[in-house]
């Protein structure tokens, strides 16, 4: 063994290997490592409101445009048109309802007691032919639901 650590190469080796496992004990510890691996959406994801978000209408009632000859209707944006809405989960029921759930970064519109995030419902009970206008589920802090 003493004959191995007598080895220039050996030590360098070891040396290194030592480097980068105290490396990869400390790395995930340090702002850097968050911002790469979040890639920057941890910091809008601490809550930051914005005024001129809760300033913008709540009401946003959508009706789609009629469906093109090969059935589909062209894409409609839903929610707040405050340009801060992620990724929608939405589905129906057999009575022609249709939901749509996203979070609603940056505040919402007309809530200035809400969080961010906050979670958003827009229903259809026409098929999805009309929206009504977004609806908050549950703002932070609170014990039901906000209407």
């Amino acid at each position: 063994m003493k004959a191995l650590i007598q080895s220039r190469r050996t030590r360098v080796l070891l040396l290194l290997l030592i480097a980068v496992g105290i490396a990869a004990l400390v790395l995930p510890y340090t702002e850097f490592y968050r911002e790469w691996r979040f890639e920057g959406k941890a910091k809008i994801r601490e809550g930051g409101v914005r005024a001129e978000v809760i300033n913008f209408s709540p009401v946003n009632k959508v009706t789609l445009a009629p469906p093109a000859p090969s059935g589909f209707t062209p894409q409609t944006r839903m929610g707040f048109f405050v340009d801060n809405e992620w990724e929608p989960a939405i589905a129906s029921d057999r009575f022609g309802h249709v939901y749509i759930l996203y979070p609603q970064y940056g505040g919402v519109p007309g809530c200035a007691a809400c969080y961010s995030p906050t979670m958003i419902l827009q229903m259809s009970s026409d098929h999805g032919q009309t929206f009504a206008s977004p609806h908050v589920i549950y703002p932070h802090g609170s014990t039901s639901h906000h209407r």
